[in-house]
């Protein structure tokens, strides 16, 4: 897939989850990323472990995130201009997807904390559904091509 053309100048590059992001901040204490989601693609599942999670909306068509916490909860949050942010808790499992398509994408910030490091970034596989079988059905729709 191409960037849509009003996000091309961000210099955002692909992410394995899927999507587009560029970091804009690294310091001891955190990272930020720019992160934008194209409309009918998703974040696959993922985790970042050891480190917190902060979604910021920032425009575009609403997110829909999904979050599964350790202890096997499932929440989903909505992003959009009348809440802004969710926190996804060390170690839990998320996926994001935008939701409708009133813009043809949906760009968030993403802060981690402490600082993202790939070698703590783990993505799903088939076997997230077997450790967790009461979300199978949403975990199938989010898992990496």
């Amino acid at each position: 897939m191409t960037l849509p053309s009003d996000l091309a100048s961000r210099g955002l590059v692909a992410h394995p989850e899927g999507g587009w992001f560029r970091e804009t901040w690294r310091s001891t204490l955190c990272t930020v990323i720019d992160f934008a989601l194209e409309s009918g693609t998703f974040s696959a599942w993922h985790r970042v472990r050891g480190a917190d999670e902060v979604w910021t909306y920032v425009r575009g068509c609403p997110l829909r995130l999904h979050v599964i916490h350790p202890d096997g909860r499932y929440e989903t949050l909505v992003l959009n201009d009348e809440r802004s942010s969710a926190v996804v808790p060390a170690d839990a499992w998320q996926a994001a997807e935008p939701v409708g398509t009133a813009a043809p994408y949906v760009l968030v910030t993403c802060t981690v904390s402490p600082p993202f490091a790939f070698d703590r970034f783990d993505l799903a596989d088939a076997t997230l559904a077997r450790s967790f079988p009461n979300h199978a059905p949403v975990i199938d729709r989010f898992l990496p091509g």
